[in-house]
C-alpha cells in the first residue's frame, strides 16, 4: 500500500510542477506559430530572391541569343554576297587564265627523222610541254 501512495504522490508532484496556466499555453502556442511563420517567410523571401536572380540570368541569356542570331544572319548574308562576288569574278576571268601553267623542257633536234615518234605528251605529267628556243639551237 505504501508503494501505491508513493507513486500517486509522485504523479501528483509531477503534475503540479509541470502544470501551466491556460494563458501561458496560449502565449507559447502563439509564440511557436509566430516562429514558424517567420521561418516560412524567411525561406519564401530567399526563394524569391533566387527566382529573381535566375530570371535575370534567363533574360540576359535570351538577349544574348537574339543578338547572336542577328549577327549570324548578318554574317550568313555577307558570306552569300562574297560567294556571289567570287562566282562573278570567276565567270569574268579570261579563259587563258584557267589553263595549267606549262612546263619548259629542252627539245632535242635530230639529224634524221625518227622511226617511231612515240606517245605524244609530257613524260613527267599530263600537261603539254613547250620547247625552249634556246635549247633547240644547242
Amino acid at each position: 500500500m505504501k508503494s501505491n501512495t508513493f507513486q500517486s504522490l509522485k504523479a501528483t508532484n509531477l503534475r503540479l510542477s509541470f502544470s501551466i496556466s491556460p494563458l501561458t499555453k496560449w502565449i507559447l502556442t502563439i509564440l511557436v506559430l509566430g516562429i514558424g511563420i517567420a521561418v516560412i517567410a524567411y525561406s519564401y523571401t530567399q526563394e524569391q530572391s533566387k527566382n529573381h536572380q535566375l530570371q535575370d540570368q534567363v533574360d540576359k541569356a535570351s538577349a544574348t541569343l537574339v543578338d547572336n542570331n542577328l549577327k549570324m544572319r548578318d554574317l550568313e548574308g555577307q558570306l552569300a554576297d562574297a560567294n556571289l562576288s567570287l562566282a562573278e569574278m570567276q565567270a569574268r576571268r579570261p579563259p587563258e587564265d584557267r589553263q595549267h601553267q606549262r612546263r619548259a623542257r629542252a627539245e632535242v633536234v635530230l639529224d634524221d627523222a625518227p622511226r617511231d615518234a612515240g606517245a605524244a605528251g609530257d613524260g613527267v605529267g599530263s600537261r603539254p610541254v613547250e620547247p625552249l628556243l634556246e635549247d633547240a639551237l644547242d
